[in-house]
């Protein structure tokens, strides 16, 4: 049966005022891994020592070469990861470079934390060894190109000095102050002298280094584990003896004698919405007193 609307006649709606019945769901079970069984830990003929899971789900792949150090160590590494995103190398444009990561279905990522270096590569099983390859070859031969460089400098210091604009980042850079004092994870990221001083080439040469310092292979695929020290044996180059890991020079937080308050808020600031939070709350570099009576401040 058609009914009219406007000009045209249409299929009534139906009728969807019936409840439709309660379909009952399984509860999603929390599934507790034991990390001494869970992964397979063994060695390569390069005496590396990977960490392998085997993916049962689907056909990706996550292979991440894993270094002791970070930015802890050398804070040039954060620059030079994003640096590397926009450069080719002698044979292959950086746009030639990301068509081939989206026809591989691929993602290649430089992860630097302040302790830890990752390399990360994850795509569909069947490129694994293509992917392997072309990462490590961008690593060797990525070139250099000042102009961009440039760039990014421009747009780091620009970033930085927009910042200093803005209340929350000073905020969250002073609390890091009281605990640890001038060397700390705000203040450990390169001067801009250094950034304008330093060749780009410098900063692709940190990043040919890792694969030769003693790393730790992390890979979750289809493969079974023999598979994996095969690929791996065969793909993935290093020096005959790898190099000891830079050490890290850790933020240590700093001894407090004597009740110390760096910052106070007055007692009109909203620190809930779109105010200010307060992390100098939980330090014990606050004494519960200042947070009850905080001195009035001009605004």
């Amino acid at each position: 049966m058609l009914i009219q609307v406007g000009g045209a006649q249409v299929p009534p709606l139906k009728d969807y005022s019936t409840p439709i019945p309660v379909a009952y769901v399984d509860p999603i079970q929390p599934k507790y891994a034991n990390i001494q069984d869970e992964p397979t830990f063994t060695t390569t003929t390069k005496s590396l020592p990977p960490i392998h899971k085997q993916n049962q789900t689907n056909d990706i792949f996550t292979h991440t070469f894993r270094q002791e150090f970070g930015k802890e160590a050398d804070n040039r590494h954060t620059v030079a990861a994003d640096n590397l995103n926009k450069l080719g190398t002698s044979d292959k444009t950086n746009e030639e470079i990301q068509k081939l990561h989206y026809q591989m279905a691929r993602t290649n990522r430089i992860n630097v934390s302040e302790e830890t270096l990752n390399i990360n590569i994850t795509g569909l099983n069947q490129h694994l060894p293509d992917a392997h390859a072309q990462t490590e070859h961008v690593l060797s031969n990525a070139k250099a190109d000042q102009k961009l460089y440039d760039q990014l400098v421009e747009h780091l210091l620009k970033a930085r000095n927009d910042e200093k604009k803005e209340q929350r980042p000073c905020f969250s850079r002073a609390c890091h102050y009281p605990p640890y004092g001038a060397h700390n994870p705000e203040t450990n990221i390169m001067s801009e002298k250094a950034l304008k001083s330093t060749a780009p080439q410098t900063l692709l040469n940190l990043l040919k280094t890792p694969p030769n310092i003693e790393h730790t292979v992390i890979h979750y695929s289809p493969h079974e584990q023999k598979k994996v020290a095969q690929l791996i044996n065969k793909l993935h180059r290093t020096t005959k003896s790898l190099q000891l890991a830079p050490p890290n020079k850790p933020y240590l937080l700093k001894q407090t004698p004597q009740t110390e308050v760096f910052l106070a808020l007055p007692p009109q600031a909203n620190t809930t919405n779109g105010g200010v939070s307060s992390p100098l709350r939980s330090q014990e570099h606050l004494h519960e007193q200042a947070t009850q009576q905080r001195p009035t401040m001009d605004t």
